[in-house]
């Protein structure tokens, strides 16, 4: 048996529902099932001998991501023997330090299944599209339930229920969530599936030559499709906005920057297709509920600059009240407080960067901005590609980076995230295929065609690296 395979698809599967399991199979220390399965697979991955790639590849980003990861647990040790807390709110501010070293890791054991061909990047997209489509399924079931009554949403088995600052448990019976418990979590990996799928069906896929093998366009459609009727049933403008935007964004993109005349031909039906359906799926969607027609006014109005539009009150509330008290936590403690502020206090900030702000400062927040601007970079590297399927796989990633830039200002999602397991692991095929690249001489890397990578082996009790040149199988 392939126990890579095992471990990757069940990295995807666990994270991807992370929130159903949690309540399936509850776990001590508000461990999570998908935090099990990593630190399974990077055991496994130690003792059988884990390839790791040289720092250097991907223009360095790997330095900015360790770099990171050092300022994370510094934060964390400071508030720990330097903050006032009990011992609830250390338990719950450690746990998203814990985690975002853990998901980290989807990195580079991604990096070494693939280096040793257990798995491909087909099946791993072929995994997250799957999961995307069965979220898809149960959310229009949801959809169904709170707008027809049919089915009644009473008898559904999976009725989310989310904890409030005040620790009173609300069900979510309002809007759609899949098997989340939150519709923001819907509309993110709505966005992950639609922008995932959209880059590799725009650029142009499938030539014999390429040696990166990506699914075909039956599942890229479903995958597009799909995704956007996950971020309309979940209601959320801010998701919606990014997405809307980052797609036209890659149109832009493919037409003009392509790496070759010949890639930037190609896809024009694609893009007419998918724009036509974009509008009017939308607009079916609009149809049938009256609070998404109440969200898409508001939008109106705030481009019109209504603020006065009672429809926007939880935006005002959003700007004035949420960031507020972050914005005045900061002040109070411009050094960062060391833990998880939402955790902690127990409020949602509604933005990333602001999250980071409050748990380390500037410093932080900026060396976060710098992590997510470092991927960006490596995408586009790939979009740059002369492969064709590997600059589609780029101008994918590249969609990604640019929608989770944009949908940080009003979503509070950060690194602990068990989506970010999903990201990672792409990068993880970005890494892998670079080094196959350079060895051939197809790379964009600076470094000389020798440069090696690093074999990490778990043996007799102490690890040791051994210098490995050899790169596939």
């Amino acid at each position: 048996m392939n126990g890579v395979k095992v471990f990757a698809a069940a990295a995807v599967l666990t994270s991807l529902f992370n929130t159903i399991l949690a309540v399936w199979i509850p776990l001590p220390m508000d461990f999570r099932v998908v935090d099990l399965v990593l630190i399974g697979w990077l055991i496994v991955g130690l003792t059988q001998g884990l390839k790791l790639p040289a720092l250097s590849l991907g223009g360095g980003g790997q330095r900015v991501i360790l770099f990171f990861l050092i300022l994370t647990v510094g934060c964390t040790l400071l508030g720990v023997f330097f903050g006032n807390f009990t011992s609830g709110e250390l338990l719950r501010g450690i746990a998203p330090t814990f985690r975002t070293l853990i998901y980290v890791t989807a990195l580079w054991l991604t990096y070494d299944g693939l280096q040793q061909r257990r798995i491909t990047p087909a099946f791993l997209i072929k995994v997250v599209l799957a999961c995307g489509f069965l979220h898809f399924g149960y959310a229009l079931i949801q959809f169904c339930a709170i707008n027809f009554n049919s089915p009644s949403y009473t008898s559904l088995p999976w009725q989310p229920i989310r904890l409030q600052s005040d620790g009173r448990e609300v069900s979510v019976s309002h809007v759609a969530t899949g098997f989340t418990d939150a519709p923001f979590s819907l509309a993110s990996l709505g966005s992950m599936v639609t922008l995932l799928s959209y880059g590799l069906l725009i650029q142009g896929t499938g030539q014999v030559t390429s040696r990166i093998i990506i699914p075909s366009r039956i599942w890229l459609w479903s995958g597009y499709l799909t995704g956007m009727a996950m971020i309309a049933m979940s209601y959320r403008r801010t998701t919606l906005i990014s997405c809307v935007t980052t797609l036209i964004f890659l149109i832009v993109l493919k037409f003009s920057a392509s790496s070759s005349p010949a890639m930037r031909k190609k896809g024009k039906a694609v893009v007419f297709i998918t724009l036509l359906i974009l509008f009017i799926g939308i607009g079916w969607f609009v149809s049938q509920s009256e609070a998404l027609q109440g969200r898409m006014l508001s939008l109106l109005s705030l481009a019109q600059g209504n603020y006065e539009d009672p429809k926007l009150q939880n935006l005002q509330g959003r700007s004035e009240v949420t960031w507020g008290f972050w914005i005045q936590l900061f002040e109070r403690h411009p050094w960062g407080v060391g833990l998880y502020a939402p955790a902690v206090y127990r409020v949602g900030s509604d933005n990333s960067y602001l999250t980071y702000l409050a748990q380390g400062g500037i410093i932080y927040a900026f060396s976060y901005i710098w992590v997510l601007l470092c991927l960006l970079k490596t995408a586009w590297s790939c979009f740059r590609h002369k492969d064709a399927s590997f600059s589609a796989f780029g101008l994918s990633l590249v969609g990604l980076m640019v929608s989770l830039i944009i949908s940080g200002f009003g979503t509070g999602g950060t690194m602990a995230s068990p989506w970010w397991v999903i990201r990672w692991m792409l990068f993880g095929i970005v890494l892998s295929f670079l080094r196959e690249f350079l060895k051939s001489g197809d790379g964009l890397e600076e470094k000389s065609r020798s440069q090696p990578h690093y074999r990490f082996e778990y043996r007799r009790g102490r690890a040791d690296a051994v210098q490995n040149r050899q790169t596939f199988g």
